[in-house]
């Protein structure tokens, strides 16, 4: 089943042109639907991935954390909305992980994470399906 915002791969290459990994998008926006995504995606990039992260301050944000592999290093972005999470907030939640960046741009947070990724590593935006859907704008991605 192809669905738009869950494990869906998209062309990310107009980010970075020294980056050539995979850009996942999957807008797994609670603990629970993270518990299911990461080790799909352990599964499918066993060198680990670099994650765009942003979610609305109205979710269980340190259990999501949570669930991120320490190895996996993340930028922290803001969702668009007003119940978007303060990215510095986000961040102070992630003492045991490689914290790369903090900004509110998505295209800001998707150069910080393609550079640290190049040339190969894949970059995965997880948290809400507001970040997925900025993201797919930003690249021009048409709805589906």
């Amino acid at each position: 089943m192809d669905w738009p915002g869950r494990l869906e791969v998209v062309d990310g290459s107009g980010i970075n042109p020294g980056w050539t990994g995979d850009l996942v998008l999957d807008g797994a926006h609670n603990p629970h639907a993270l518990a299911a995504v990461v080790p799909e995606l352990a599964a499918r990039y066993p060198d680990g991935v670099v994650v765009v992260f942003a979610a609305m301050r109205d979710k269980v944000i340190p259990d999501m954390l949570e669930l991120l592999p320490p190895t996996w290093p993340v930028v922290v972005s803001r969702a668009e909305g007003d119940r978007s999470a303060d990215p510095a907030a986000v961040a102070a939640l992630l003492p045991g992980h490689s914290v790369l960046g903090v900004t509110a741009e998505v295209s800001e947070a998707l150069d910080i994470a393609s550079a640290a990724a190049a040339p190969h590593r894949p970059v995965v935006a997880l948290g809400s399906l507001r970040l997925v859907g900025a993201i797919r704008d930003h690249l021009g991605l048409t709805p589906r």
